[in-house]
């Protein structure tokens, strides 16, 4: 369910926000772990509001709530890549 609502508000932002006209989301199964990207070609993150909208904040805390790792990768026009990696299987 995190996985999904994470993929829901990464295409929501590149829509509303970030002016993109392509995403792609990836999802990649590793043993104990499960990868999933959400690349953009919209216009960025502006480096004085990266991280302060709750979208982004939201994510994050998804992640954290699932004990894994988020990241996000946004240059002003170049677009932005949200990265979250989430164990599975065994005790979380």
């Amino acid at each position: 369910l995190a996985l999904l609502r994470i993929t829901q508000e990464a295409l929501l932002n590149a829509r509303r926000h970030a002016a993109a006209s392509t995403a792609t989301v990836t999802l990649t199964h590793l043993p104990g772990e499960v990868h999933l990207d959400v690349v953009d070609d919209g216009i960025g993150i502006p480096a004085d509001r990266a991280g302060s909208g709750f979208g982004l904040r939201s994510m994050r805390s998804r992640v954290a709530q699932c004990r894994g790792e988020f990241t996000v990768d946004a240059t002003p026009g170049g677009g932005t890549t949200i990265h979250a990696r989430l164990p599975v299987g065994g005790r979380r």
